[in-house]
């Protein structure tokens, strides 16, 4: 018999409706019994849409009058916090949107409360849940491209701010950027991919120069953004792995580009192109990567079911999440200093 867990959605906005809501809707073992968000008017909407109802503008009322299973939170990084103690204090189990939290000490504390309570936690990282992603996985265990020494992630754009919610454009809200918001998901992907392995070395530096300008402000989506436009740098690993990264909003470039290259010593990936170069004889051969046909955020619910029937501790979980917060506010640090 299959175990239905009884699910809240707590954060109706643009993410939720656009990615998560549908996943969980498709999922046979999640039911979506409540909703709760603080505008009515995002709930008039998912019930418009899905048919959902039960809505709580307030969650502690929710948990108050709800048995659930399974707390799932899409509202902005500045509420995680909150929302993470509020869902294990009513000892439901967690699936939350990226960024998982703002800094270590906001870990360290959920890490605590997640020990005396058998509690399984998994955020929404899904790069690493793209069907492209897992098969680059796979070859990188098997040493198709060698000995990886040099990755570059480029997310170069002309004019991207994400203008479905203005938490976006405010640094208490957003924690950030395009280095926070952009940067999570690539920074996951790579050190997923390698393993986590620890990091030697760090440099980062932030750039604001279109919007900063007063002439330039009136094209702004926002009143308002504190955050800024572009950040790059460089990160070094063990035997020298080099990790560069320029991740931006705002260029002024017409090439706009999305690509993570990945080199080795016998050839190289371009995520998220399905084929990848091998060197033969001093030749590069193009070959060909079989994908299976999955979305990535319902193929992260599948897993996160999973893992809940089985009942998977979210240790390792944590300290993958807390190895990229961690990493993230340094490189944030790194950016004052320079």
């Amino acid at each position: 018999m299959k175990k239905i867990y009884k699910t809240a959605v707590i954060g109706l906005g643009h993410i939720a409706q656009k990615f998560h809501i549908p996943g969980i809707i498709k999922n046979k073992n999640l039911k979506i019994t409540s909703v709760s968000d603080r505008q009515k008017s995002k709930y008039l909407v998912v019930n418009k849409k899905f048919g959902l109802n039960n809505f709580y503008p307030k969650s502690n009322k929710m948990y108050q009058k709800e048995k659930l299973d399974v707390s799932c939170i899409f509202t902005p990084l500045n509420t995680h916090y909150e929302k993470i103690l509020e869902a294990i204090k009513n000892n439901t189990n967690i699936f939350i949107e990226k960024p998982f939290l703002l800094n270590q000490r906001q870990i360290n504390k959920v890490k605590k409360k997640i020990k005396k309570k058998k509690i399984y936690i998994q955020c929404a990282l899904h790069q690493r849940f793209r069907p492209i992603s897992e098969e680059i996985k796979k070859l990188i265990n098997k040493k198709s491209i060698g000995e990886i020494y040099y990755i570059n992630i480029v997310h170069r754009k002309f004019r991207s701010i994400p203008t479905h919610s203005k938490v976006f454009s405010i640094k208490k809200s957003s924690g950030g950027g395009p280095l926070i918001e952009l940067g999570t998901h690539y920074f996951d992907l790579v050190f997923w991919l390698l393993d986590f392995p620890k990091i030697k070395n760090f440099s980062c530096n932030l750039f604001s120069n279109v919007f900063s300008k007063k002439k330039m402000k009136r094209f702004l989506p926002f009143k308002k953004f504190e955050n800024e436009e572009c950040a790059v740098g460089n990160i070094k690993l063990r035997k020298d792995l080099l990790i560069n990264f320029e991740i931006g909003y705002v260029l002024n470039t017409k090439d706009e580009e999305i690509k993570v290259e990945i080199f080795g010593d016998k050839g190289s990936f371009k995520w998220p192109k399905n084929d990848y170069l091998v060197l033969k004889k001093n030749k590069l051969i193009k070959k060909k990567i079989k994908l299976k046909k999955y979305l990535a955020s319902d193929n992260q619910l599948k897993n996160y079911v999973e893992n809940l029937n089985n009942q998977r501790n979210s240790s390792r979980n944590i300290f993958e999440y807390q190895f990229i917060v961690k990493l993230v506010e340094l490189l944030y640090r790194s950016s004052k200093k320079g």
